[in-house]
Formats: structure tokens, sequence, C-alpha cells
């Protein structure tokens, strides 16, 4: 016993005067700062577990274990009358369980934060890093990244280059010409779900956007579908609000989506320079997007990533909404697991930002935060990353009111509401649009 504990405390002395050996030597300093990098990491995953995730469970898990203890007791009345009553005391155990958990979690959490320590530094003595081989740290760091990297994008093949360094489906084509009636002109843009390029049809002989699933995503069975979804969405809209589809294409040369070509450009684009929108304009293109919102959720469409990027403003003035590539059909097929994060992360609403399955209450938040948007010049919250999920969740945004106060009250108390936390307590899509006409009728009076 006393020549392991010698031998033991001899091995420490020594991995200390490596440690500080390591510490005086500006490489060695910088190895170790490279394999600290994902244990700050792993730290913050268990910081943000014990602040946000465990203390509710555990107050949950209390009521369940240690519930209100009913107790019968025989009381004295006057004239010497007894009377039996139930008295209901709060469980002495239930107020210690959550603190002593917590307390619990908070020692372990310390210990797996210093043992991750204590293998870094022996890493970066030994002059290995932790992603060479297969290791618990690599795995968590490789899923937290994932899940940090993949809020506000759409599910790709995880294997896919981006979109902007990818060869387009049309230039290995070669003569530009898809399906024997398209003749591509020009490329418009690209953004998370395909590629749009003016086009040629010859049969017709009109100017069309084709919408191109890229070659990195055609590997993928789930975006495939989307992009059959997206296409049926806005085969089954017919409203001048909403951007028409003509066609979808599925040859060899790959899945191509013709659609109606709008001269103009988004809506974040037509707000630059004129933020704060002018109220009147406001009243103009308010309601007309909401119309157009509201005949796709009566056909049973649901957007699930609305925000100014995906409204077109054409040459006239017109707003038409597109980009259903995360649109949900109530019959559809089910392209959504729980728990996954889907839209963008500045337009998000809170289910969305939990990761629930949303529903067309949830394109009415992200109305909302284009609407704030476009009243008060600036979003509803500016913050970025996971702190802007958390904003989504747990934050109220500054009152309309504050930031613009010549906004009537019903207005700014409207769009208020539009960023209910809870969706029960948004106003429908038929008050949003009569309330926007009613303030348009008292402005011109």
């Amino acid at each position: 016993m006393g020549d392991a504990l010698r031998r033991f405390f001899d091995q420490a002395l020594s991995e200390l005067r490596d440690f500080l050996s390591l510490l005086r030597d500006p490489e060695g300093r910088a190895r170790l700062f490279i394999e600290l990098r994902p244990v700050i990491l792993i730290a913050l995953i268990l910081s943000m577990v014990g602040v946000f995730l465990l203390p509710p469970l555990l107050e949950w898990l209390a009521d369940v274990l240690y519930p209100p203890i009913e107790e019968t007791v025989t009381r004295r009345r006057a004239f010497g009358r007894r009377v039996a009553q139930t008295v209901v005391t709060d469980d002495p155990r239930n107020e210690l369980f959550a603190p002593r958990m917590l307390a619990i979690y908070r020692y372990l959490a310390s210990a797996t934060a210093l043992f991750f320590v204590y293998r870094a530094a022996r890493r970066a003595l030994r002059g290995e890093h932790f992603a060479s081989k297969p290791s618990f740290e690599a795995t968590l760091v490789s899923g937290a990244r994932t899940l940090l990297s993949g809020i506000g994008t759409r599910e790709t093949a995880t294997s896919a280059p981006p979109l902007a360094s990818s060869p387009t489906l049309v230039q290995a084509a070669g003569d530009g010409s898809i399906a024997g009636r398209y003749q591509i002109k020009s490329e418009l843009g690209r953004g998370g779900m395909g590629i749009v390029h003016l086009a040629e049809d010859t049969n017709l002989q009109r100017e069309v956007a084709l919408k191109e699933l890229p070659a990195a995503f055609m590997a993928s069975d789930v975006m495939a579908e989307r992009f059959r979804v997206e296409a049926r969405a806005l085969a089954r809209l017919s409203h001048p609000g909403i951007v028409q589809v003509y066609d979808l294409i599925e040859t060899d040369q790959g899945s191509f989506m013709a659609m109606e070509f709008v001269r103009g450009g988004p809506l974040d684009e037509y707000l630059n320079g004129k933020l704060p929108l002018a109220l009147d304009e406001f009243y103009r293109l308010a309601p007309l997007i909401a119309r157009a919102l509201m005949h796709a959720h009566e056909a049973g469409v649901i957007h699930r990533d609305l925000k100014p990027a995906n409204i077109l403003i054409s040459e006239e003035g017109e707003p038409k909404i597109t980009d259903f590539g995360l649109a949900k059909m109530h019959e559809g097929p089910k392209l959504t697991q729980a728990f996954t994060i889907m839209g963008s992360p500045a337009y998000m609403s809170p289910e969305q930002a939990s990761g629930e399955i949303a529903d067309a209450r949830s394109d009415i938040y992200s109305l909302g935060c284009t609407f704030y948007e476009m009243i008060t010049g600036r979003l509803p919250f500016e913050t970025s990353g996971p702190q802007l999920l958390l904003s989504h969740l747990q934050e109220e945004p500054p009152r309309v009111a504050e930031l613009r106060p010549e906004t009537p009250a019903h207005i700014a108390e409207l769009l208020d509401r539009m960023l209910a936390k809870s969706p029960d307590d948004r106003p429908s899509l038929q008050e949003i649009v009569e309330r926007i006409d009613e303030a348009a009728e008292a402005s011109v009076v």
C-alpha cells in the first residue's frame, strides 16, 4: 500500500513538473490552448444544462416524487364535539430535493470539466490532438458543433459542398437547355435550398425562374422530397401575392422547378435605406402579405420560413411570398422530426426554436418579426447564435410604442401580440388584416 501510494505521488509530481515546463514553452502553451478549446465548449454545454434545463426538470420531478401530504386531523369543537378535517401540508423533502440534486450535478460537472482539463494537458504534453483518434470529447464536441452550426440552416447532406462553390446541373448539361424546353439565360441567385436561373420557356415564349435542386443534394431522399413538397405547395396556391409554379421537371439532368419570374427584388433589399418604413407604405404592404399568407393557410400550407428575404417586391411594388422550401402541408409527408430546428433564427417562433412541430401560428410570429422590423427599423432581438434562440424563448422584445411612439396604439399592440410566446395568444391573420386596414382608413381621414 505504501509503495503504491509513493509511486502515485511520484508520478503526480513528475506530471506537474512536465506541465510547468509546458507552460514555460511558447509552443507548449499554444498546444495546450488548442486542446482546451473543446473543453471550454464542453464546460459551456454543462453550464447551460445546469442553468436552463435541469432546475425546472428537478422541480417537476420533486412534485412527482414528493407530492403534498394529506392528513386527517380530529379537532375538538364547542360543546365537546370532535370534527375530522383533512389537512394538506407540503412534504419537507420536496423543497430539499431540487437544491440537493442540483448541487450534486454541479459537483459532478466540475469534476467532469477538471477531468477533461487533465486529459487535454496530457494530450498537449504528448503532442497528440483530441480529434486524431475517436474519443468521447471528439464525439461530444462534434455533435455540439453540428448543432450550433446547424441553427438557422436547413437540412442538407452532411458532405455537401457550399452552394456558393457548387457547380450547377445546368453547367454540367453544357448546352444550357433543360428538358428540351427551358433555355437558360443567366443565374439569378443561390439560396439554402436551390439555385435559381432566369430561363426562356421556348414553348410558351415567356421568361420563367427555373429553380434547380443542387447536385450536392440529389443523393438525399429528404432534400429531394422537400423539393417536390415545395412544388406541390405552390401548385395548389393561386393568389396574386404568391409566386406561381408552372412545372416540375425531373430528368436525368436533375430536378428543376419552373416558376413565375418576378422582376424586382426581395423585401429586405427593398427596405434598405427606408427603415423605419413610412406608415402609409406599411399600411399598403402589410395587408397584402397577410392576405397571401392567409390564402396559403386556408389551402393547408404552412410556410415555416417567412422572412423579408422570402417576400419579393415586384417592379410595380406588389409583394409576393416565395421560397416554400420548408413548407408543410397538412396531409403531406412528415419530413421534419420532433426537436429538429427549422427556419431562420432572426424570424423563428419560440416553438421552432425549441424544436417543436410548428403550425400556422408559427408563421404569424415570423410575420410579426417582419412587420416589427418594417415599423421599428430593427429586429425584435439583435443577438446571434444560441442566445438568439434563447431570446425568442424567454425574453420580451422592446415594445413597438417605445421604439416608434407615433405608431397608432392599436397597431403597436397588434404587433406585440403577434410576438407572443404562446401561440394561443397571437391574433389571427383575419384580425391582423382588419386592424391594419382600419388604421389605413383612419390615416386618410
